[in-house]
């Protein structure tokens, strides 16, 4: 079961920033603490209510939303000028630009404080993922929902979904799996609705009513990420997920046409967690491997793409590769900004590859990085997270301090657009470890 708060997150939008973190409150004379006090700080652009203070105002360093002070918090995500938060009793709320329905209070109106999404109302949401366009929560039980623009198929609604002002939940996520799951689970013929034994000889087996429980639970999603028009989620049994707009990013083989539903990334397995970028898509399994697919443009993949036949080269990976040069690593945490990626791992070392024009590979150049690079900057550092923007990024370390690297240009706090930049000092309150960063393409 997820814990009653999270007690930290870290989360990098276009232009703004969100950490979400919790602090003691035991005073000198108190032998026993009392439950740390979860607080969001926001900051950069502020345009449409963005960073939920109750205006417009842009924000040049981390600032705590005092709205949000009454309520335990377990998680945010920041969109394309909006964000998310969810509450420890499960309630979902949002604010800043209501563009597209992202807001989910069923208009597009505008929000400059953070208001409850009604439709999801009775249901706890332990998990965010928020897009430039498009949004998507999990809830404890698993369930999936969506909403925002699905102009592109990415919302994983049936039909033209169009725009969605309201939370809709994804019924087909699983789906293609379940036939295979039933199988392995004793129904031959994937039916899983008929008595289970004594059946005559030859006849197709049942499923028995522990197998059907360990059947649905293996379909439940365990996390989601929203790219720049896809989505990819990671179910219980270790399965992937993709859809949306038609291409590479989606880890299908070469189709060009858009994938409505929701629809296993077939070779890969024991998935733990994924990460969305503009065009690309990552995933970690529970043995700490790191595969990519999608576009590479950029080098945002991370490894070398063996060309079709007949081409001389590739900028693209249409299925799963796995990234030969961090074999002997234990990747723990993946994150993707719009065309590079950052990567965590077991030892605490940052790596980050792809686009760095601006700085946000945190090498202290404007470069790009074609193969995973170790932060310097950040070694000893022992990172525990990261979240990346369109072309900025966050680390979280284990000393609670949070280094922020590359564009400046809405007011996320660093001086130096290639260096790592500590901005842990930079309020009263301390950053405590532990965080589930979510992306936001650019």
């Amino acid at each position: 079961m997820p814990p009653a708060v999270d007690r930290d997150g870290l989360r990098a939008s276009t232009a703004s920033t969100a950490f979400l973190t919790a602090v003691s409150q035991q005073s000198p004379t108190q032998e026993v603490a009392e439950e740390p006090l979860s607080l969001l700080f926001t900051w950069g652009d502020g345009h449409g209510g963005a960073l939920g203070h109750g205006g417009v105002r842009n924000e040049v360093s981390p600032r705590l939303c005092t709205l949000l002070l009454p309520f335990k918090l377990r998680t945010a995500a920041c969109g394309g000028g909006y964000t998310l938060v969810a509450l420890a009793s499960g309630e979902l709320c949002s604010c800043g630009s209501g563009a597209g329905g992202v807001l989910g209070h069923g208009d597009e109106k505008d929000r400059g404080a953070f208001e409850v999404v009604q439709a999801l109302q009775g249901t706890r949401v332990v998990s965010l993922a928020a897009g430039e366009r498009h949004c998507a929560a999990v809830s404890e039980a698993g369930s999936l929902y969506s909403w925002g623009d699905g102009s592109d198929m990415q919302l994983g609604l049936p039909g033209d979904a169009g725009v969605q002002l309201t939370p809709q939940p994804v019924l087909q996520l699983g789906a293609d799996v379940h036939k295979e799951l039933a199988s392995a689970l004793g129904d031959d013929d994937g039916d899983d609705d008929g008595e289970g034994g004594g059946g005559e000889v030859g006849s197709p087996r049942k499923m028995s009513l522990a197998s059907k429980t360990a059947l649905m639970n293996a379909l439940r999603c365990a996390s989601v990420a929203c790219g720049g028009s896809h989505s990819l989620s990671s179910l219980r049994s270790g399965a992937a997920c993709s859809w949306g707009c038609g291409g590479a990013q989606l880890g299908q083989g070469a189709i060009a046409h858009d994938v409505p539903l929701p629809q296993k990334i077939g070779s890969l397995s024991g998935v733990r967690a994924v990460a969305a970028g503009v065009a690309h898509s990552m995933a970690v399994t529970g043995q700490g491997q790191l595969w990519a697919w999608g576009h590479n443009g950029e080098g945002q993949l991370g490894a070398e793409v063996a060309p079709a036949k007949g081409q001389r080269r590739t900028h693209e990976a249409p299925r799963p590769v796995r990234l030969a040069s961090l074999a002997a690593v234990k990747v723990r945490h993946v994150a993707c900004g719009g065309y590079f990626t950052l990567a965590l791992t077991a030892a605490g070392d940052t790596l980050s590859w792809g686009d760095g024009s601006n700085g946000q590979l945190g090498h202290g150049a404007c470069t790009s990085e074609a193969a995973p690079r170790v932060v310097k900057a950040l070694l000893g550092k022992r990172a525990r997270l990261a979240a990346c923007g369109a072309a900025h990024s966050a680390v979280l370390c284990a000393s609670g301090d949070a280094y922020l690297f590359g564009r400046n240009g809405d007011g996320e706090p660093c001086t130096t657009c290639c260096n790592p930049v500590c901005v842990g000092g930079r309020h009263p309150y301390p950053f405590v470890r532990g965080c589930s960063p979510t992306y936001h393409p650019g």
